[in-house]
């Protein structure tokens, strides 16, 4: 499978909120910025523990770049670069009528089709 397949599936892992599912896509040691190796479920964890206090919490891929470090030998090796729209509906506002929305901009290491390292970058919105 290509990494942006692989990619795809794992936001649509975080959608269903599998947090705790992220094994066939994290690998055993992911670092993510410069914190200590962490399982899978530690990555997971650490995810959920961000959002769980966003109603519908949502990641949606707006830009994504993949480089595969060879095409030919399909290996799962490459980088991902992603620009993450992040969403939720605030509280105290009647479902469906807004969602409030902000960035984050992550690049991911892949190894063997796992992502093994995650530098990453969120954009919080800005109160006014």
């Amino acid at each position: 499978m290509d990494l942006r397949t692989i990619y795809n599936e794992y936001i649509s892992t975080l959608n269903d909120m599998g947090y705790l599912r992220l094994s066939p896509f994290v690998a055993e040691n992911v670092v993510h910025n410069s914190s200590k190796a962490m399982t899978p479920d530690e990555y997971g964890q650490m995810i959920l523990d961000s959002t769980k206090d966003f109603k519908d919490f949502n990641f949606e891929v707006e830009d994504l770049v993949v480089e595969e470090d060879s095409v030919a030998s399909n290996n799962g090796d490459g980088t991902v670069a992603a620009r993450l729209k992040l969403s939720y509906e605030p509280p105290g506002i009647q479902p469906g009528l807004c969602r409030l929305v902000f960035y984050e901009h992550v690049f991911y290491r892949f190894e063997a089709g796992k992502i093994s390292r995650v530098w990453s970058l969120v954009d919080l919105p800005k109160d006014k």
